[in-house]
């Protein structure tokens, strides 16, 4: 556990424990399209030697699927201070300032860089190494948003 963090009983999150929660989202949503893509294939997939022509129920179910691929972290750090992966490792994301939960603007400002970063791995690799030598532990997506990682103790 790094220094102490903004309040009492919170610890500024390392990068390792962010990875792992990184990770367990991932795993959820890597769960979510193979139930997706069984529920799919029971509205009804025709399979030919070139192409696969979905049907509407399965299209709608991607479509859905895809949808809450795109949700799932700016609705969970807006509503909830974090995604599930965060919140099993006791994680909360919350304004750097006085530690109160982020509003609608500096959610989707945060996601907008996170997304960008995580697109091309490169960027986020960079952020995280940039962020490594931070007592905070502050990556670009914090940075723009004025949001930071705590960890509970």
């Amino acid at each position: 556990m790094g220094p102490a963090g903004p309040v009492p009983g919170f610890v500024w999150a390392g990068l390792t424990v962010r990875f792992g929660a990184l990770a367990i989202d991932a795993g959820i949503m890597f769960v979510a399209l193979i139930v997706a893509s069984m529920a799919a294939e029971a509205f009804g997939v025709e399979h030919t030697y070139y192409e696969d022509y979905y049907s509407a129920g399965a299209q709608f179910t991607y479509l859905l699927w895809f949808a809450s691929f795109i949700l799932y972290q700016p609705l969970c750090w807006w509503t909830f201070q974090g995604t599930p992966g965060q919140r099993v490792l006791g994680l909360r994301v919350v304004r750097a300032a006085d530690g109160t939960p982020l509003g609608l603007g500096p959610t989707l400002g945060r996601f907008a860089v996170w997304a960008v970063c995580q697109v091309t791995v490169i960027l986020a690799i960079i952020a995280a190494a940039a962020a490594s030598d931070e007592a905070a532990k502050q990556t670009w997506w914090d940075k723009a948003s004025g949001s930071v990682v705590v960890q509970r103790l």
